[in-house]
């Protein structure tokens, strides 16, 4: 992408590809990063496992790693929004239709009884004048014992909708945006994965019954403070700490401290995405 000042106002362009890689690095923290003679082509490289012939000889083998781009502890709290935007937000028809699949032979029918709410991350996206719609998330995976969701082990989705001349998807009242362009079908290819991975088959039905689905998080000494998603999600007052499994409840993870007199002050985290080099070149300014 061109080092230009206007790159905030969305002067450069980018592809569907390069932008679920940037929400795979935003909500887990890493990007995985193939070997490649062209910078062009690292990003192409990652979405081949490998190649094989006819004959079943494999031609080419994958030797992925993954390169940490951002801190944990904003990338915590930045997936607890993107989690709040599927909850309460323009993703919410995610949260309505993504549900674990119906097998009456097995166990997973009484999963599908309890009517489970998927813990799912994501954002919508609509261009001026609706040119264009996106939705972007991500699906975790499945804990070990299966006692709930973690992010490792996740999946990371992207869908586009737009017309290849940038016309406008808007006709008399209609106007298609990303929770109704993009999203539906967005949701659609979680639920394939959820089918077709045994999501089902891999979750405990005893530990759900009681609190359902959740996502579970490493513990940084982070705090869950209670919101009021009708004034712009302020702190409740007095402030009110929020078990992470009541994920209905309006919150907000972060980190800070808070006093008996009511007041949170929160802590900031100034990470450079230089830090961990041995040592700071001048080209990397």
């Amino acid at each position: 992408m061109d080092p230009v000042l206007s790159f905030p106002l969305g002067s450069n362009v980018v592809t569907l590809l390069e932008m679920v890689r940037m929400y795979e690095a935003l909500i887990l923290g890493t990007v995985s990063v193939a070997p490649a003679i062209e910078a062009e082509s690292k990003d192409l490289l990652t979405v081949l496992d490998r190649i094989e012939t006819l004959d079943g000889e494999v031609v080419y083998q994958a030797e992925m790693k993954q390169e940490k781009v951002l801190a944990d502890e904003p990338r915590l709290a930045l997936n607890h929004i993107l989690e709040n935007t599927i909850k309460f937000g323009t993703g919410r028809y995610a949260q309505k239709h993504a549900r674990l699949p119906v097998n009456e032979a097995s166990e997973t029918e009484s999963l599908a009884a309890m009517d489970l709410v998927v813990p799912l991350l994501g954002k919508t996206g609509t261009a001026n004048d609706y040119t264009n719609a996106s939705f972007f998330g991500f699906l975790p995976g499945v804990s070990k014992g299966g006692t709930g969701m973690v992010l490792d082990g996740g999946y990371t989705l992207g869908v586009y909708v737009g017309f290849d001349n940038n016309q406008s998807m808007r006709r008399k009242t209609t106007k298609i945006t990303g929770s109704s362009g993009a999203l539906p079908t967005w949701t659609a290819l979680v639920n394939t994965l959820l089918r077709e991975k045994g999501y089902a088959t891999k979750l405990d039905p005893v530990d759900l019954s009681f609190y359902g689905l959740t996502l579970l998080q490493v513990e940084m000494g982070q705090i869950n403070l209670g919101v009021n998603k009708n004034d712009g999600g302020r702190l409740l007052k007095p402030l009110v700490e929020i078990d992470e499994k009541n994920r209905m409840r309006p919150s907000i993870t972060t980190f800070g401290q808070t006093y008996e007199s009511g007041r949170f002050k929160a802590k900031r985290f100034y990470v450079p995405f230089w830090s961990g080099k041995e040592e700071l070149m001048e080209t990397d300014l």
